[in-house]
């Protein structure tokens, strides 16, 4: 069975469960609070085991990683579970959202070029790792935030609890093409990087 049908089956029975303990609940047969309190432990144990053996079973990380080249001007993406590589080779590169709930984002802008003034790009997950690889003159203002983890950007690491950092290149006010990128992360890593060519 591939691994995308044993998730829809996981997934399915864990929310046909659900379901069943609510009706019970409304039908007086069980209380949901007695119930949740006592198996929620065990419902995030199976759920955290399930993750873990799925990005260990068989093959390297980097070869489950989704990975697309996009070639949009306003790239727009979400996903709620699962690493994604995004390459952005667009020449008129406008900004954009990307979302993951849980799992990586690896966006490469090394390839991409800005239009002229200043573009957005929002990127938020709640836990996993947030990576963004910039083109090595584009000039970026960047506001990030993690609750739990740490933040890199270029030179510059913070971590632990509640962490709120900003960078802005320098010449960025007058600068024709020019980045403004907001980034959040509820538990994990973020870090902004140059490319080196």
């Amino acid at each position: 069975m591939s691994k995308s049908k044993k998730d829809e089956l996981f997934w399915g029975f864990l929310l046909v469960g659900l379901g069943v303990v609510l009706l019970l609940d409304k039908l007086d047969v069980m209380d949901f609070g007695e119930f949740f309190s006592t198996f929620w432990p065990l419902i995030l144990i199976g759920i955290g085991l399930k993750l873990v053996l799925n990005r260990n079973s068989g093959g390297s990380a980097e070869s489950k990683k989704e990975t697309l080249t996009l070639n949009e001007q306003n790239v727009k993406y979400s996903k709620v579970f699962g690493d994604v590589k995004l390459h952005v080779n667009n020449q008129d590169f406008n900004g954009g959202s990307i979302s993951v709930m849980i799992g990586e984002i690896d966006l490469d802008l090394a390839k991409s070029n800005i239009k002229e003034g200043e573009k957005i790009l929002r990127l938020s997950g709640v836990i996993g790792e947030i990576s963004v690889l910039l083109p090595k003159t584009l000039k970026v203002s960047v506001k990030a935030n993690v609750t739990v983890g740490d933040i890199k950007i270029l030179d510059t690491t913070d971590d632990g609890f509640l962490i709120n950092r900003t960078f802005q290149s320098e010449g960025y006010e007058t600068a024709k093409k020019k980045l403004y990128i907001s980034v959040s992360q509820v538990i994990g890593d973020i870090e902004i990087r140059r490319s080196a060519s």
